[in-house]
């Protein structure tokens, strides 16, 4: 027991100096002691890592195919945006909204590292996460140039807020931020122009996002320390806070598994129908639509 080999370290010890102490504790850290006292739990993620992956690697390996289709979408918005006339226009909406969505992608590759190991439970913190950038970009994308600007400039003023050093090594540049904007910028959500509630819940009513609502909702519910996120499991029968539900787990994977291609999917669609144009903007949607349902996992009624 670990415990029980800390207390020995201590037990009749009172003589010991630091350095012997911290020797001792290192021939539990390390070696033979250390593979005797994790063997178990590691066997066991082992164990059931090799069965999630026996019985759903060729949803993870479409999923994978997904994330990769969405290396190429990049692609082709940016080239599309480089031959638009209206380029000038849109300069800062491409900058944050293409931002946004590689925050999204990246989420989407962490995600797949926690589906494989069955750590369900850190799942929805990432999918909120994900969904956040997909609403931030389709109100940035609703409303004028500026606030995309905007949007960028703010990252100062969050980085004053966060770091006394950048403040103090940054003065001058914190002051020509507030000077083209305004002391109001540095209020929270500074940089929003049209929405008149600055919150997250501002941006999803502004913007009527409705599919997911319900979804962040409980997603937050879960993330935060509630009485709903410490008694309730969504993903496992039983009470979330028994010690019997510590562990790893495969079953309920398809709600995140599915929320995260969903989400992925508006936004891909949200970001070719607005910089792609005509036959190729088509082409696109419908791929996207096909392959996301194809990498989807099925569920039961």
């Amino acid at each position: 027991m670990i415990i029980e080999e800390l207390l020995s370290i201590f037990e009749g010890n009172e003589k010991l100096s630091s350095s012997q102490i911290q020797k001792r504790l290192n021939d539990l850290m390390a070696g033979k002691k250390l593979h005797e006292q994790i063997g178990s739990l590691k066997k066991y993620r082992s164990d059931a890592k090799g069965k999630i992956a026996s019985a759903i690697s060729i949803k993870f390996q479409q999923y994978t195919l997904y994330f990769l289709f969405h290396d190429e979408v990049v692609d082709m918005i940016g080239e599309a945006w480089r031959q638009s006339p209206e380029k000038d226009i849109t300069q800062f909406r491409i900058n944050a909204t293409t931002k946004l969505y590689n925050k999204s992608r990246q989420i989407m590759l962490d995600l797949l590292a926690l589906f494989e190991t069955g750590a369900l439970t850190s799942t929805l913190t990432l999918w909120r996460s994900m969904y956040e950038n997909f609403v931030f970009a389709k109100y940035l994308l609703s409303v004028s140039d500026e606030e995309s600007d905007r949007f960028n400039d703010y990252t100062v003023i969050q980085m004053k807020k966060i770091s006394k050093e950048y403040a103090k090594t940054n003065k001058k540049k914190i002051a020509a931020i507030l000077d083209k904007y305004g002391n109001d910028f540095l209020k929270d959500y500074g940089w929003m122009i049209e929405c008149k509630k600055k919150s997250i819940d501002g941006i999803i009513t502004y913007t009527k996002e409705k599919e997911f609502d319900d979804y962040y909702r409980l997603s937050s519910m879960q993330i935060h320390a509630s009485p709903f996120s410490v008694n309730k499991s969504i993903f496992h029968d039983g009470d979330h806070g028994s010690a019997n539900m510590l562990g790893v787990f495969r079953e309920g994977m398809e709600l995140p598994f599915n929320l995260a291609i969903k989400v992925m999917s508006r936004f891909a669609e949200m970001m070719i129908g607005f910089f792609l144009k005509d036959e190729m903007k088509e082409m696109l949607l419908l791929a996207n639509n096909l392959v996301s349902n194809s990498a989807a996992m099925p569920v039961e009624d």
